[in-house]
């Protein structure tokens, strides 16, 4: 399926909350889990000229952000061709980190909507895409430069990952399952989401 112009994509997300108490259950499945970042989520669609538009999740403009230099330079150096990124921005909602994304999904490259892949694959296109030479490796994810992040996957001990979340940027934790298929139509199922207890969270 082609993808020519700047248009919305409805980017997978976690709907299903979890408690702790289950992350062994889905470790013996196969899943992995990523750190979820406190931001807005963000889709982010690069053209071949490498003009960038992005949307969040409900597909309306940012309104408190525009990209600066810096957190452009990432995908100007994407190959030629349509992108889009889904990405958490991390700007409005922590006090010392601002104009960061923290990449961990890609829906569109080279002008191809990667219908029918699965996690496993697309995060293979992210790490061949931007993971040439990190700045640094933390926990949570690869550094790319100043202002973008590329998500790891933790593959087993979930719990001691979440018990070490102590940070203002991570909420909690989102497990995936690498063999869940992006669609058309259902890009939830196979998602959860675990979340730290906070006043300001809800389910």
């Amino acid at each position: 399926m082609k993808y020519t112009s700047a248009t919305f994509i409805k980017p997978p997300r976690a709907e299903t909350a979890i408690s702790g108490t289950l992350f062994p259950f889905y470790e013996k499945r196969g899943w992995i889990a990523q750190y979820k970042k406190n931001g807005t989520n963000s889709i982010i669609a690069v053209s071949p000229d490498k003009k960038l538009t992005a949307w969040t999740r409900h597909g309306e403009p940012h309104k408190q952000w525009n990209f600066t230099e810096g957190s452009r330079a990432i995908f100007n150096r994407l190959p030629e061709g349509w992108h889009v990124i889904n990405a958490e921005l991390i700007h409005s909602k922590t006090p010392t980190i601002k104009d960061t994304h923290y990449i961990h999904d890609i829906l569109v490259t080279n002008g191809k909507y990667l219908i029918g892949l699965t996690y496993a694959q697309r995060y293979k296109i992210l790490q061949d895409l931007f993971l040439h030479n990190p700045l640094a490796s933390m926990p949570s994810h690869f550094v790319l430069d100043k202002h973008s992040w590329l998500v790891k996957n933790v593959r087993e001990n979930f719990g001691n990952a979440f018990k070490s979340i102590n940070t203002v940027e991570d909420e909690g934790l989102v497990l995936k399952d690498p063999t869940g298929i992006l669609s058309l139509q259902n890009n939830s199922s196979w998602l959860v989401k675990a979340r730290k207890p906070h006043k300001n969270y809800s389910f």
